[in-house]
Formats: C-alpha cells, structure tokens, sequence
C-alpha cells in the first residue's frame, strides 16, 4: 500500500496539468450536485473551508449559503499546537489571508461548536470510497473533529474523480467522510 506522501504528490501533480477551463467546469458540475444534497439543503449551520490554489472552488457554495441565510463557518487557524476554530461569516470582505496564503476571518466574533454543526465540507488531497481522506498533513481537520462518530455532523469530501482511490493509508486519528462529491457522481459512504 502506498503512502500518504505518495498520494499526495499524485493528486498535486495532476491538478497542477489540469486546464483552468476543464476546471471551472468541474468545479460548476460539484457545485450543483453539492446544492441538490439534503444535508445542504436542510442545514443551517455550515461549516466550510475556503478554497485555496488549485482546490475545488467553494466560494460559490459560500455565496449561495450565505444568499440562502444559512449560517456559514470557516475556519480559523490559532496554531499548530492549539489547531482551529469555526467562525462565522457574513461576508468575503470578512477575510484576509493568513500566513499561508489561505483567506481567514480576521475576528473570531462568533465561534460554532462542533456539536452544533449541522454540515462539515471537508477539503482533502485523496479519498477512498470507504471514506478515508488525506489532507495536506497538519492534522487541522482531524483534530478539530475528533470524538465520538455518532455525535459527528454530516460530512461531504469535495474532489475531482481523480482524487478517488481504491484503499488508501489511514491512521486511527484521522476522520472519514460521509459523502463525495465530484464532477461525475456522488458517493454514499455507508460505514463512515
């Protein structure tokens, strides 16, 4: 079985040869699948990251949260050691970018626990149709969904067919994902 560094590399190697148009296709095929899934339409607290670089697009998927009076958290990072945190926004002027590059609230106003998180769209580099992910390997995501599976919100992984994998490398620590969506279908995980 391979690695996590070897997926990783994998799928950043083929995002970066895809054409930008290819791609705003794609991302507009996920982005109206994703609006058409019950666990969008019927929650109210989302929380969602906010695409960076070559990622899925999810700017799109936040306007039409917000437009639908959703209440949309994003995340902040505090630090390595004390991971991060959801914060609400009303708005992209909301955000500046942080360190990395990755847009961030500049206030952290209204924090969401967890538990009151109806919807989590999770970013990730690879996936396994048995819901394991790899992301890009600070364990942010991980940490901060940590706990008990049953008392876990809904969670839809965002990728490209190429992302999906047949078995992936998993550590005990790291989440599963309920759901993917890509541009061609939408994967149910059942043991998630």
């Amino acid at each position: 079985m391979m690695d996590k560094k070897y997926y990783r590399e994998m799928v950043k190697s083929k995002r970066e040869a895809t054409d930008f148009s290819e791609k705003d296709k794609k991302d507009k095929a996920i982005f109206e699948k994703l609006l058409k899934e019950k666990e969008f339409i019927s929650c109210n607290n989302l929380f969602i990251y906010i695409s960076f670089d070559l990622e899925i697009n999810t700017h799109k998927i936040i306007e039409s949260a917000l437009e639908q009076n959703k209440n949309v958290y994003v995340p902040k990072v505090i630090s390595k050691a004390l991971g991060m945190i959801g914060v609400r926004i009303e708005n992209f002027e909301e955000l500046r970018k942080n360190k990395m590059g990755i847009l961030e609230p500049l206030e952290a106003i209204e924090i969401i626990t967890k538990d009151d998180i109806d919807l989590a769209i999770i970013p990730g580099l690879a996936f396994d149709l048995k819901g394991n992910r790899i992301g890009y390997g600070g364990g942010f995501y991980d940490r901060y969904f940590q706990g008990e599976k049953n008392k876990l919100p809904s969670m839809i992984a965002l990728a490209y067919e190429y992302q999906l994998f047949t078995n992936i490398t998993q550590d005990t620590f790291d989440i599963k994902v309920h759901k993917i969506v890509t541009e061609k279908n939408i994967y149910n995980i059942s043991n998630a």
